[in-house]
């Protein structure tokens, strides 16, 4: 394997030294340019950007303080809401602020449950199989990426649409605008991806309206919401967004990392062949199978960051910070913290196992954010990435290509052209 002689695992590149970023914005968004080096080893880190100082802040306790201990004193940045907001809305809960934030999250929070997301399994294991069948060709060269948001988004779709049709043809419309957001995300074409996002989930509302197959849509027929249109509107583009590409990214970091990592893939093989059965507590019998994926969330987060404000003049560890001042929450950077991990950019997800789980820093581990803000769907990520993971590693092996993908930062965490890979066929026994 081309440049694979041990586990490290390439990240995102950052600025070698202290920098000014011309705006607010690049600072926040060009890690490349204006992350400095030192957010891998410091508790906060400061970045001036117009004579103002931007905050980096990694240190798990200060990280809990602001996110969820003192989470009253620290708003959204508009910065952040307007990014987040982006392919969602600006009515959509992650978008927003106060009682509009919460009446959505309660509107759809019951419907991403635990419980809840485990009535899903048949249909994310049958669309996994079927979109995966056309790997079966031995030695294929593929972009795992592709594959994966198309898998991802069915999913989502119908879990939000026609969650009892498990066979049921995908609607033309939908199919055509995988594809087309699949290809707008890889050119970074975001107004396109926001339009197209928002044409599947306008026609998809008004199909499930006038389809009475499709009235067992928890996520339309809710007679008695809260929500305005606009605000429902904006909630599913969110859901369609997020609910298809963190996923997908995840699993697909996973399959690569597994793919230059013969031992750790050997053990995924190992424990999912005696797995028995495709119920839950076949996925709760995977223990290492979860740990991978969780290491590969730690090196390659889906979720890189948020940013925060105070309310009012604070402090933040040693730092005096006036309001408004912006407040990375540099999940990225914790992650691959040299004070919280020993050897940070290494794959090696026996460090989510017992005993090596126990020297874990508190906190410093968080894909999904923290406190009130934590990703609503997180249940339904983990479940639906794991039994995706699972799936694609029974029938198939996977090889790395030519070139590392490279990891770049678009608000979320994706490679370069997608992550690349060889699949070839299982024998079944």
């Amino acid at each position: 394997m081309s440049g694979h002689a041990s586990n490290q695992v390439p990240g995102l590149a950052l600025a070698p030294k202290t920098v000014i970023a011309p705006s607010e914005l690049k600072a926040i968004l060009r890690p490349a340019q204006y992350w400095p080096e030192q957010v891998l080893s410091d508790s906060i880190v400061e970045v001036e950007a117009r004579g103002k100082s931007i905050l980096h802040v990694m240190q798990p306790d200060l990280v809990t303080e602001i996110l969820t201990d003192n989470k009253n004193l620290f708003a959204k940045h508009a910065i952040y809401r307007k990014i987040a907001g982006a392919e969602s809305g600006p009515q959509s809960m992650i978008a927003t602020e106060g009682r509009q934030a919460w009446d959505a999250k309660k509107e759809f929070g019951s419907l991403l449950t635990q419980s809840q997301s485990t009535k899903h399994i048949p249909m994310i294991r049958e669309v996994t199989i079927r979109l995966s069948n056309d790997l079966a060709e031995n030695g294929k060269d593929i972009n795992i990426s592709a594959l994966l948001a198309a898998i991802t988004f069915e999913i989502i779709w119908r879990v939000m649409f026609d969650p009892n049709a498990i066979s049921a043809p995908l609607p033309d419309f939908v199919r055509s605008n995988i594809t087309q957001i699949f290809q707008a995300r890889m050119t970074n074409d975001h107004r396109r991806v926001t339009a197209l996002i928002s044409d599947t989930a306008v026609r998809s509302i008004e199909m499930a309206k006038s389809c009475p197959h499709m009235n067992g849509s928890s996520f339309i027929i809710n007679k008695n919401s809260s929500l305005s249109a606009d605000a429902m509107l904006d909630n599913i583009r969110l859901f369609l967004s997020a609910g298809h590409k963190t996923s997908a990214l995840a699993v697909a970091w996973t399959l690569w990392l597994l793919a230059r990592s013969p031992e750790s893939e050997k053990t995924v093989r190992a424990e999912l062949e005696h797995a028995v059965g495709h119920d839950l507590k076949t996925y709760e019998g995977t223990p290492f199978t979860k740990a991978a994926l969780t290491e590969a969330m730690r090196l390659l987060p889906p979720a890189v960051m948020t940013v925060r404000q105070s309310r009012q003049d604070t402090k933040i560890g040693d730092y005096d910070i006036v309001a408004g001042t912006p407040i990375i929450i540099n999940f990225y950077a914790m992650h691959r913290h040299k004070t919280l991990w020993p050897d940070p950019d290494v794959f090696r997800p026996s460090r989510f196992l017992y005993p090596h789980v126990q020297d874990i820093v508190t906190g410093s581990y968080r894909p999904f954010s923290a406190g009130a803000h934590v990703c609503l769907g997180t249940k339904f990520a983990e479940l639906e990435s794991i039994i995706i993971l699972s799936e694609l590693l029974r029938q198939f092996d996977f090889t790395v290509g030519k070139a590392d993908p490279k990891p770049v930062y678009s608000f979320t965490l994706h490679a370069w052209d997608g992550v690349p890979l060889t699949a070839r066929a299982r024998m079944q026994a």
